[in-house]
């Protein structure tokens, strides 16, 4: 009985860290929209410490790499 309810508890643990990082990379999303680089990054991150196999805010955080390497590819070196 006490084996099966901890394993009951863990799961609900589980599902609590993949709802946090399903908010966190939903977050990401509308930071993407707003082109705002650092903070998609920041809740994209979040995101995947919260639930690492969390495959949309993988690829949300891939999204801001893009635009972080168009940026400084701009930039010139006196």
């Amino acid at each position: 009985q006490k084996g099966q309810q901890h394993e009951e508890e863990e799961e609900e643990g589980a599902a609590a860290r993949r709802s946090c990082s399903t908010l966190h990379a939903n977050r990401a999303a509308c930071l993407l929209a707003l082109q705002r680089w650092t903070a998609a990054a920041e809740e994209s991150t979040e995101a995947l410490r919260r639930w690492r196999e969390n495959s949309k805010a993988l690829f949300r955080r891939s999204k801001v790499t893009i635009p972080t390497i168009h940026r400084c590819s701009r930039i010139t070196l006196s």
